[in-house]
């Protein structure tokens, strides 16, 4: 497919439910379909601020509910 549908995926903040937004992304960037869609990671860490990430390295821990965190790196 030659123009793929951009979707960004937003997660992360300030609630406590931040690390199950962030397996929530992760399980999403998983099942989607990368032939048909570019995606796009908006991420909000837990200080309320906003990053863009890369898809492939968004999460430090990914497969640890207890340590998953933001990999910032890629700002």
């Amino acid at each position: 497919m030659a123009n793929k549908i951009r979707v960004g995926i937003l997660f992360g903040g300030k609630s406590a439910e931040h690390e199950v937004s962030l397996q929530s992304a992760k399980s999403i960037v998983e099942a989607i379909d990368r032939e048909k869609y570019e995606v796009v990671m908006i991420a909000v860490d837990k200080e309320g601020q906003w990053h863009l990430t890369d898809a492939s390295r968004f999460l430090l821990n990914a497969d640890d509910p207890k340590l998953i965190r933001l990999n910032k790196v890629n700002d």
